[in-house]
């Protein structure tokens, strides 16, 4: 298989081991061409990157080292994972349509282990709730493997609503409940602020508890803190 090499000047230089590569993680572009998702994965003004791109014809082109980190992932956090960058090889699809990419990937192998959904990107800047398409794909795939949705929490307190106002949290909820018949939501902290996960599997409630006692432990400095100068962090 032919690889094309056109690589981006955004990485972490630092070197890592190939025993820290845990995780593949797949992203779309959203963006009207392959010229333009070049274009903004190797402009160092937006930071952003990924280690491979596959175009439209299937050409695979890398863009980053396999064992630098580039930057795809964002703020992230998957069980004891922080910062999924350091610990996954990030793949960028050529597709400007998330709900058909995940379609056309269901309907090719529904045995994927976890699919996860960062309602964060998927929702920043849209008119409409990309995050609902998706989500309508999944149901319509019968898939029943793991489900995970970051940034419930600030979609269910419209917190930095020129995203989150696009998302309904209760709407999103209720099609976990009607597919699985679970909506757990698991609370976490990053980098001091509180959050949560919408998860399609039953989690008890004593556990459910402790995450959300150490969320509000490790958020508590920032919430000091936004209350000290009554502005809002998030």
């Amino acid at each position: 298989m032919k690889i094309i090499s056109n690589f981006s000047p955004n990485y972490s230089k630092k070197i890592r081991y190939k025993k820290d590569i845990k995780f593949i993680i797949i992203h779309y572009t959203g963006m009207q061409s392959e010229i333009e998702s070049i274009k903004r994965l190797k402009c160092s003004k937006h930071k952003v990157s990924c280690h491979y791109l596959i175009n439209r014809r299937g050409e695979i082109i890398k863009m980053v080292e396999d064992l630098n980190i580039a930057w795809h992932a964002g703020k992230s956090r998957w069980k004891k994972f922080i910062n999924l960058n350091s610990y996954s090889l990030g793949i960028e699809l050529v597709n400007k349509d998330a709900a058909l990419s995940i379609d056309n990937k269901l309907k090719e192998n529904n045995d994927i282990g976890v699919i996860y959904l960062d309602a964060h990107s998927h929702g920043e800047g849209e008119k409409y709730a990309p995050l609902d398409k998706e989500l309508e794909a999944i149901k319509r795939n019968n898939y029943e493997k793991l489900l995970i949705i970051d940034d419930y929490f600030h979609i269910k307190k419209k917190i930095a609503d020129g995203w989150t106002k696009h998302h309904d949290a209760e709407k999103i909820k209720q099609d976990f409940l009607k597919v699985y018949g679970f909506a757990s939501e698991v609370p976490y902290s990053y980098k001091g602020r509180y959050n949560s996960y919408l998860i399609n599997i039953k989690i008890s409630n004593i556990k459910i508890f402790i995450e959300s006692v150490k969320a509000n432990i490790f958020s508590l400095p920032k919430n000091c803190l936004k209350f000290l100068i009554r502005r809002n962090l998030n």
